[in-house]
């Protein structure tokens, strides 16, 4: 039978049973008692009784949700009108006054009870203070021992450092780490290491700004028609949509995490950390003024830059134009980093980047432990990796786990104006780490936020490809004008003798027919009929095609002659020798600045081809985007002229 998460809790309070005589106090002293609330109350009973104290239970089983918030309230209010709930004479008509049950933050249209509802009064110091037990609270001691043995080794607590999961995800980790525990076995080992503060535990959702909110992407809950963990109906359970693709998060889901340490050993075996980057080329006077300029950011230190919980004040971006290597730009500061035991995340928004990057990081960094996260990723979270190259929607999953958080692409959807994913590389980042955007097309809001000059921020810029040859200027034309057709003619002779050809297009509805009419052009001007094929193939692609990463490979090793695809190929992908089409470059609505630097960014970018033709093809007239874009490029070919980037016989001045 499948396992299932706990979805009810306890709240309960700590009391000391030896108090001083004719009162009692809180067992951590001070001026407020100690409110917990538990999924599993017999553990806590051990736990307390070995240490000599009493939990004094105030709640049945509630929604995690509710109980968070009880709890919350509760450890708020000062300790003896807390006691007096149930110490004082007067406990019944208090709780159930409407004005305090809005106060803990118990609704009341609660289907769960509450101890008073049966009738509890005051405990004797050493006895059970609610007398609704469940068979499932008194028969865990068989449970404890396995659940005691796994604290001990602190295999859970490893595999939970830096990430917030819920119950079902530590499951299929432990399972896959080999542990072997029973449900209940392991809802006893994280209560005790949440008990141990190894753990912290958190409700699903938590009640904020008027409204419950998912306690891992902080999107509004909605209300289920049906809960299947809890089984509420109707609406009294909430989910949360906005990040239900990494599993559901529900009014009665428990979170857990536990912080990163400080220096603590990278993965299983802590890996080995290569004493240099192992680059197979030299990087240019350029990147190694760029590489040096992140590396002394790097170590800076974190000073008065802290924010809080919400990540980082100390940011940096390194603006570099497409294909000028700003990758390899960062590895000395990756470097530097991990080598005084901090941890590095690399995120982008795209898996098939992810994959890319991984590989590259592996030859680079040869020995250090590397891990890719993306969704159908066959690597294993065994501990904090010294690198992890991940999604940035993986990243809802972490909190204050990474000393460096570097963005790839900051501009490429979905990353690109959506909050929940800024926030989730915010609270991805230590306070006191630091964050750098890698983009050639950064937002503007971006940009002006860090070339104030102030303190905290770095700004470095990367003009020129390595082979020292000007961007390919893209050339703007109507689609069906003759001037149109002679360009394609060109370029599909070039595709004829084998040179790659991307060819973008607005929507995947227009895929098929795109690739029809390049089929039948290519044999045109192969001099062949129409109905026969001219030799090179054509292929479609896009975000939901199960083969994309087969053709992506396949047109890399030159299977393939022609891509027609979508935006989902406009970066993190090198062909040599391509050239690019787009069709439809006027639908400014899919095809804004950003997306056409990126698109046309694809040619010209090995050494042994460093020139490629770029096509903005428009069905109507040249929208403002594509001049812009224009524009983008033109300029950053002159800005890297006058920084002398430029091979003196390939600049824009010797054309």
């Amino acid at each position: 039978m499948k396992a299932k998460a706990p979805v009810t809790v306890r709240v309960y309070v700590i009391e000391d049973p030896a108090p001083p005589p004719g009162r009692r106090r809180p067992a951590g002293g001070g001026g407020s008692s100690p409110v917990w609330f538990t999924p599993i109350a017999a553990v806590d009973r051990e736990y307390w009784r070995r240490r000599g104290f009493v939990p004094i239970f105030l709640s049945g089983p509630l929604p995690a949700a509710e109980a968070g918030r009880m709890v919350q309230r509760l450890r708020q209010v000062p300790a003896e009108q807390l006691r007096a709930c149930y110490d004082g004479p007067y406990w019944r008509r208090w709780w159930f006054s409407r004005r305090w049950r809005w106060r803990i933050g118990v609704r009341p249209h609660s289907q769960f009870e509450l101890p008073f509802a049966l009738g509890w009064g005051r405990a004797p110091a050493g006895e059970r203070a609610w007398d609704g037990d469940s068979d499932a609270d008194t028969d865990t001691w068989e449970d404890l021992p396995p659940a005691e043995e796994t604290v001990a080794t602190g295999e859970l607590v490893r595999l939970l450092a830096g990430r917030v999961l819920t119950w079902n995800e530590i499951r299929r980790e432990v399972e896959g780490a080999g542990i072997h525990l029973s449900a209940r076995a392991l809802t006893a080992a994280l209560q005790l290491s949440v008990l141990r503060g190894q753990v912290r535990l958190q409700a699903g959702m938590e009640f904020h700004q008027n409204s419950w909110r998912c306690s891992r992407c902080g999107s509004p809950g909605e209300p289920a028609f049906f809960c299947p963990a809890c089984g509420r109906s109707e609406g009294a359970c909430l989910v949360c949509r906005e990040c239900a693709a990494l599993g559901a998060i529900r009014f009665c889901s428990l979170l857990y995490h536990a912080p990163v340490r400080k220096g603590a050993a990278t993965g299983p075996a802590g890996g080995t950390v290569p004493p240099r980057v192992q680059l197979p080329f030299e990087l240019t006077a350029e990147q190694q003024e760029a590489a040096r300029a992140l590396l002394a950011f790097c170590r800076e230190p974190a000073g008065l830059a802290a924010t809080g919980p919400e990540g980082p004040s100390r940011r940096g971006l390194v603006q570099a134009v497409c294909g000028a290597g700003k990758t390899e730009v960062t590895l000395p500061a990756i470097l530097e980093v991990i080598k005084r035991g901090g941890k590095v995340l690399f995120a982008v928004p795209r898996r098939e980047v992810v994959v890319e990057l991984a590989s590259r990081f592996r030859r680079y960094l040869p020995g250090l432990d590397i891990v890719a996260l993306y969704g159908g990723s066959d690597d294993r979270w065994e501990g904090p990796p010294g690198l992890t190259v991940a999604t940035t929607h993986q990243l809802l999953r972490f909190r204050q786990a990474f000393d460096l958080a570097i963005l790839d692409e900051a501009d490429a959807f979905p990353y690109r104006g959506n909050p929940l994913l800024e926030r989730a590389l915010r609270r991805a980042t230590r306070p006191d780490g630091l964050l750098v955007y890698l983009t050639a097309t950064p937002d503007r809001e971006v940009c002006r936020s860090l070339t104030t000059g102030e303190g905290g921020t770095l700004h470095v810029s990367l003009t020129a490809r390595p082979h020292g040859h000007p961007l390919p200027e893209p050339v703007l034309l109507e689609r069906r004008s003759p001037a149109a057709s002679r360009a394609l003619a060109d370029l599909w002779r070039k595709a004829l003798a084998g040179d790659p050809v991307f060819v973008f297009v607005p929507r995947v509805s227009e895929l098929a027919k795109v690739a029809q009419s390049i089929r039948a052009a290519l044999a045109e001007v192969a001099g062949l009929p129409a109905n026969r094929v001219a030799g090179v193939r054509v292929e479609t692609c896009h975000a939901h095609d199960p083969e994309r990463q087969e053709k992506i490979e396949s047109f890399r090793e030159r299977r393939i002659g022609v891509l027609v695809t979508t935006t989902v190929m406009e970066r993190g992908v090198t062909i040599p020798r391509a050239h690019v089409v787009v069709w439809g470059a006027d639908q400014e609505r899919i095809f804004d600045r950003a997306a056409l630097v990126q698109m046309a960014g694809r040619a010209g970018r090995s050494r042994e081809a460093p020139q490629g033709i770029v096509l903005f093809l428009a069905e109507h007239r040249f929208s403002r985007s594509m001049e812009e874009a224009y524009e983008t490029i033109r300029q950053a070919n002159q800005a890297a002229a006058r920084r002398g980037m430029l091979s003196p016989s390939t600049g824009p001045e010797a054309e």
